[in-house]
């Protein structure tokens, strides 16, 4: 019986691969060397948390909100003089955004 699951299971892994497509792919520049830590998808698109190397050993938290074309609504960066980093974001109840 369990191998029947497992081939279920990866027979469907391997639906949702076929039938899913790219909606958009860009790049997102900042003034320095950046990485998308984590993705949230919002009522009105996508918010990105990212870390952005901004002088040697700091680093500062940035976040991107774009809508589901993949535009730049918004975008804020967050850090001082040491080192600072997002590990996540949540949507809150009125609507905005807790970043930790």
């Amino acid at each position: 019986m369990q191998p029947r699951l497992i081939l279920f299971t990866c027979l469907l892994f391997a639906a949702s691969l076929a039938f899913s497509q790219t909606t958009f792919q860009k790049t997102y520049h900042t003034t320095a060397d950046s990485w998308a830590r984590k993705v949230l998808e919002t009522p009105d698109g996508y918010l990105i948390s990212c870390l952005i190397h901004t002088a040697p050993q700091n680093t500062d938290a940035m976040l991107i909100k774009i809508d589901f074309s993949g535009n730049v609504l918004w975008q804020k960066t967050y850090g001082g003089l040491l080192s600072d980093e997002l590990f996540s974001v949540v949507i809150a109840n009125d609507g905005g955004y807790i970043a930790s």
